[in-house]
């Protein structure tokens, strides 16, 4: 298995750096005196080499001259009892060798002098004999030109008559440098060991205290606000973690402050943002962040005109909802009285709203209520009347009597107006009509098999989810019946064209509340965003004359208040959704009514004449 090395540590790279140099540093130490012994030790070798050589031709002169073998043996022989020396040759000036002793052998080190003779010429006249008197001189030494010379007479010069060879083993030489590169080579490995081991000693002693402090802050970022680190030493390392100790406790006392702080603040459900004179956002609670849709480092930083438009009282969303809120602010101030910064407290005005709206509509709902229960038994006993003579007349009228349209024109309107008084009456009553335990899918499907044939004449694809773990609620089924059947003949006027009506029923948990929820939804062509605010108000249609009475949505607004539920609408070309929600009853009431999940088997339903009676545009 790979040994991973973590790059990441402090001190493993500090180790590596002063291990790397101490080797560096002690490798060229060692390579250095080494090359420099070795050099000592070559140069004298050389030189005796060299002096053992030139001795050899200096003495050799005068046996060359002489050709006399014996001496140059003796001579050889001589040079052979010196150390190191493998061979010996001497020769003539025409290189014929005239003794050579030894042989050769490898390594070695073969050199060569020449054999000098000094002549003397005088007066023009040559030397009598060879055998005559002659200088010798010092190989290489200059011939005399002195007055003493010019004197007698005479002239001289150097002659080579010869050479000697010398061949030198330096396998002694070599044992000594390899006996010198081995003892560089151990000190280099001990300097390198040594400096491995001072590197760890320094390291230890330096990244062990801060590995404390970087294991103390960890602990710190994670709420624990009692460490403390020894300050070891009285260098730097432990004036550092002296300051840390004292940084710490004053971070304790800050941070719990703090920590009271801002659960003060994320407690509060109002928008709280706090900005510096300039206007740009130093602090947010949760409030804002949960009704910006913006982080908090998305919002620090930045200008407070980013989400609250404080002149129109506006604030605009991540999504660029434009939510309608009450501004209050207050200005912070230092010791001396300079601005420091400003807070903003925001509160949504959405609920209100909403409040306001529901106040107004239940107001509306009441003068209607009261309007409607007066003239609603006024109007209803003439109209009993009136249909009750008409259908008694085309009862007797034979057919194809000149009065049988008008008299069925007449039976026909008297019981539209006769359907339009009970709606008011319906909807004016003040009372809640007798509810009972009852299973919502029960009425959901009664209502769906009346306006079945009039969605199949429509093209229209109705399409049901109904949740089989819905508990019973308390209510009127006809009532409730009769909102599926409202909100589904306006889901067939919306789709001229046919399309696909959906009827969907489920349980939803809402703590602390739980909903059985009612979803009719339809894919026409919507509702204008103008007209959403009315579309509840009694009387309200877009339906042309005489096709709606525009109490439809009014009827189903006010049959859900008395059903203590709720109605909220959803639409946009394409999809226009009703969701219905009613409470969930609480165990004790389920025991009281005898709720639960079980289904009815049996169902009452309005009459057939009022399946498209009443409903709004």
């Amino acid at each position: 298995m790979p040994i991973k090395i973590r790059w990441n540590n402090l001190g493993i790279k500090l180790s590596l750096v002063f291990s790397t140099l101490m080797a560096i540093s002690s490798t060229v130490l060692v390579i250095s005196s080494y090359l420099a012994e070795k050099d000592l030790l070559m140069k004298e070798s050389m030189a005796r080499f060299q002096s053992i050589t030139v001795n050899l031709a200096f003495n050799s002169e005068y046996g060359i001259l002489t050709h006399n073998v014996p001496t140059l043996s003796q001579i050889a022989s001589g040079v052979m009892r010196e150390k190191d020396v493998n061979n010996v040759k001497v020769m003539d000036d025409n290189g014929a060798v005239l003794i050579e002793m030894g042989r050769s052998r490898q390594p070695s080190y073969l050199t060569t002098h020449p054999v000098l003779t000094q002549k003397m010429y005088g007066g023009g006249v040559d030397v009598d004999s060879l055998l005559g008197p002659i200088s010798i001189t010092e190989p290489g030494a200059q011939p005399s030109t002195g007055p003493e010379a010019h004197e007698s007479g005479q002239s001289s010069q150097l002659e080579e008559i010869g050479s000697v060879q010398v061949e030198f083993d330096l396998a002694p030489t070599q044992g000594k440098l390899a006996r010198i590169r081995r003892y560089a080579i151990g000190l280099s490995a001990l300097f390198v060991l040594l400096g491995i081991l001072l590197t760890n000693i320094f390291v230890r002693v330096i990244i062990l205290p801060l590995k404390e402090l970087v294991n103390a802050t960890k602990r710190i970022a994670g709420g624990e606000m009692e460490v403390q680190v020894a300050a070891r030493t009285r260098d730097e390392i432990g004036e550092l973690a002296s300051a840390f100790n004292i940084m710490t406790q004053n971070l304790k006392k800050s941070t719990v402050s703090r920590d009271y702080l801002d659960s003060i603040l994320d407690s509060i459900p109002d928008s709280i943002v706090v900005t510096d004179p300039d206007g740009t956002v130093n602090m947010v609670n949760q409030g804002t962040t949960a009704l910006s849709g913006y982080s908090e480092g998305e919002l620090v930083g930045q200008s407070i005109d980013r989400i609250v438009s404080i002149s129109d009282n506006i604030y605009v969303t991540k999504e660029g909802e434009k939510i309608p809120v009450s501004i209050s602010e207050g200005v912070i101030r230092g010791d001396s009285g300079q601005l420091k910064g400003t807070v903003y407290v925001i509160h949504d005005m959405r609920p209100i709203k909403k409040l306001q709206e529901r106040l107004l509509q239940s107001e509306k709902m009441a003068a209607v209520g009261q309007l409607a229960a007066g003239v609603s038994h006024e109007i209803n006993n003439p109209l009993g009347v009136i249909l009750g003579f008409a259908q008694g007349l085309v009862r007797r009228l034979s057919s194809g009597d000149p009065l049988e349209l008008p008299l069925k024109s007449i039976e026909r309107e008297a019981t539209r107006c006769k359907n339009l008084v009970q709606d008011l009456l319906t909807f004016s009553r003040t009372t809640h009509a007798e509810r009972e335990p009852m299973d919502l899918n029960v009425a959901v499907e009664g209502a769906i098999s009346l306006i079945q044939a009039q969605a199949r004449m429509d093209k229209t694809d109705v399409r049901r989810d109904l949740s089989e773990s819905i508990p019973r609620i308390l209510g009127n089924k006809n009532q409730l019946q009769q909102v599926v059947i409202n909100l589904a003949n306006n889901a067939l006027d919306a789709m001229p064209k046919g399309g696909v009506l959906s009827v969907k029923t489920e349980l939803i948990e809402d703590r602390p509340h739980s909903w059985v929820c009612l979803k009719v939804a339809d894919n026409g062509f919507g509702i204008a965003p103008e007209i959403m605010p009315r579309i509840f108000d009694p009387f309200f249609t877009t339906k042309p004359v005489g096709k709606g009475t525009g109490l439809g949505l009014s009827l189903v607004y006010e049959i859900i208040k008395k059903h203590s539920g709720t109605i909220e609408v959803q639409s946009r070309p394409g999809l226009t959704e009703f969701i219905i929600k009613f409470p969930a009853r609480t165990g004790r009431e389920n025991d009281q009514y005898g709720l639960g999940t079980r289904h009815e088997s049996t169902m009452r339903t309005p009459p057939a004449e009022r399946v498209r009676g009443s409903y709004d545009g």
